[in-house]
């Protein structure tokens, strides 16, 4: 019955005119399935999904990766104070900014699939934002703006949890303009061991620039759960990689949650 309703929906619709109908229709759809909902905190739901993950789990240990100065952070100590928080932010102005909060353990690195440095890029005029990313591109293709750079440290999240003895964390929170898979590929022994409990990352339009595909975190993520993101921290099962569904370079959260 679908396949005959799409037929026919082509037949009639596939026509020039109907353009600006079925952009209008596809805006309205990617919205429901919780991508571009980025304008408020509620259709994001980020903070609401990880209020009620953290609410069932006594002193939670939780990795903030590209922290900038620690809003999101600050919002989950609120709510739960006892929450141990290792938050990584290699940007010097936004490290400066993010030691104000309190209640944080932070750590001026950037986070990757090697140790080593690397340069992090800016806005020239607006240094210290929110774009701050690793791939030059982010900020002089996707944003089309002059780029200054920093030399910053580069740590894998594998070799920095040896280091510092931490057994488990019950949230890794990854936001790094494009460089989130390589984070993930630097944890590889945590996450076959185990101790990665919860992921939420970003996924959208700067994955282009670093080459990086939904499928490449699926095939990482095996032994998890995938969801997207809904408003209000509701969760849409992603259970069938799908390039048609899977593949969209557009603001969207996805949450992952360990199976096993």
């Amino acid at each position: 019955m679908r396949k005959h309703i799409y037929n026919l929906w082509a037949y009639v619709f596939s026509r020039p005119v109907f353009v600006k109908l079925n952009k209008l229709l596809f805006g309205f759809s990617l919205r429901g399935l919780g991508v571009l909902n980025y304008t408020t905190p509620y259709l994001s739901g980020e903070i609401s999904w990880t209020k009620r993950y953290l609410s069932s789990i006594d002193k939670p240990v939780v990795f903030d990766v590209g922290a900038n100065v620690g809003s999101y952070t600050n919002a989950i100590l609120a709510s739960f104070p006892q929450t141990t928080i290792y938050a990584f932010e290699p940007h010097p102005e936004s490290f400066r900014q993010l030691t104000n909060a309190a209640g944080l353990l932070c750590f001026n690195y950037a986070v990757g699939d090697q140790t080593g440095t690397m340069q992090l890029y800016d806005y020239a005029e607006r240094d210290g934002s929110s774009h701050a990313s690793l791939y030059q591109g982010v900020i002089e293709k996707t944003h089309r703006s002059k780029s200054i750079s920093h030399t910053v440290e580069v740590i894998t999240l594998d070799d920095f949890c040896a280091g510092h003895k931490v057994t488990s964390i019950d949230l890794l929170k990854i936001d790094t303009e494009g460089n989130e898979w390589n984070c993930l590929v630097g944890a590889q022994q945590l996450l076959r061991d185990g101790k990665i409990k919860a992921i939420l990352f970003e996924f959208n339009e700067m994955n282009i620039i670093s080459g990086t595909r939904f499928k490449d975190f699926w095939e990482v993520l095996l032994d998890f759960e995938v969801y997207r993101l809904l408003p209000g921290g509701e969760l849409l099962n992603i259970d069938t990689y799908s390039p048609v569904f899977c593949e969209i370079y557009a603001y969207q959260n996805i949450v992952a949650l360990r199976t096993s």
